[in-house]
């Protein structure tokens, strides 16, 4: 069913409107959190990710990992099924390229990695061809493609976020130079972080929000929800300071997609509101949707969405945007698939 989502006239001269339809459902029928998401060959990947099978975390459930991989080769089609990742893995980054799905970082139950690689489709098999690894293990960083470069920062050191300290890491490799691995480049002016938003305007690489974990008075780890935002200029290797976003907004779809003159934050994902009570208590991922302007450097909220996700990949597919499964709420995944034109 087509559902539509009109924008603020502030934004353009007319008000598009952004439709979203259901793709068919991920054949895992709880849906995960964290999975790899991405094109290659035209067609959708969703491959890895976290679920609760038993019972939900407040129910003591355990949490599994998974190294199964999904390929849907066309919004009518059927999910094609039988493939698996090199090892069981979630929350890594996910960057569409010209060759395929290239799959960063990300964790099992018990620890990081740093390894990198490229998935491919021929029309019949999914095959994975190794990429540098990374200078050290990281999971739940974000990164985008710019040219044939691709940026990855922030993260977390382990399947815990409160275990250890959160990351500003900021590393690149260049696709077409793939010999000299991964570079270290300059850490944005501010605070570390993990499930950040990251985006491109095609020049510029741009880090929204975030979570880092912090110490309490106490001496206690917490967890502190971000809103500040940064744009890192690749030529001359510069930071600047944005505006802040109007609330934290991490975890949400990331890369943050370019839609004309905006960089679309898809969702209220994690904003530090209500999250001191019971799990089973709080509230659903809200669909909003914030919009930052290039032209005027501002934030508009930009009215909201039938669905909200949280740690979740965005792809660009044939001509709108795809959020596959993730959480709908805190503990509980959905393995609807929405697409957004």
């Amino acid at each position: 069913m087509l559902l539509s989502l009109m924008m603020c006239r502030a934004c353009w001269t007319a008000p598009p409107t952004f439709q979203t339809l259901r793709l068919p459902e991920l054949p895992n029928t709880i849906g995960v959190a964290g999975p790899f998401v991405g094109i290659a060959e035209d067609a959708l990947i969703v491959a890895g990710g976290t679920n609760f099978p038993d019972r939900p975390p407040w129910k003591n459930g355990t949490k599994t990992w998974y190294d199964t991989a999904y390929v849907l080769p066309s919004p009518d089609a059927d999910w094609l099924e039988g493939f698996k990742l090199p090892q069981k893995l979630a929350y890594g980054v996910s960057i569409t390229t010209d060759a395929g799905l290239v799959c960063i970082g990300g964790c099992d139950k018990t620890r990081n990695f740093a390894d990198a690689f490229l998935l491919r489709w021929d029309g019949k098999s999914l095959s994975n061809r190794s990429l540098p690894q990374l200078p050290q293990p990281t999971s739940c960083a974000a990164g985008v493609l710019i040219g044939s470069r691709i940026y990855v920062a922030g993260g977390q050191p382990g399947p815990d976020p409160l275990a250890g300290p959160s990351q500003a890491h900021f590393w690149m490799l260049n696709l077409d130079d793939q010999q000299c691995g991964w570079s270290k480049l300059p850490s944005w002016p501010g605070p570390e972080r993990f499930y950040a938003v990251a985006a491109t305007d095609g020049k510029s690489f741009f880090l929204f929000s975030g979570i880092r974990r912090v110490l309490d008075q106490q001496g206690k780890p917490v967890l502190e929800y971000l809103k500040d935002a940064y744009r890192f200029n690749p030529a001359a290797e510069r930071w600047a300071r944005l505006p802040d976003l109007p609330h934290a907004n991490a975890a949400v779809a990331t890369p943050a997609p370019l839609f004309g003159d905006c960089l679309l934050l898809i969702g209220r994902g994690a904003d530090g509101e209500n999250v001191d009570g019971p799990l089973q208590d709080r509230e659903p991922f809200g669909g909003e949707v914030l919009c930052y302007k290039l032209r005027t450097g501002n934030w508009q909220e930009l009215g909201s969405l039938p669905f909200g996700r949280a740690a979740v990949s965005s792809a660009q597919w044939r001509g709108g945007i795809v959020i596959a499964s993730g959480e709908s709420r805190p503990g509980i995944r959905s393995n609807q698939v929405w697409w957004i034109h």
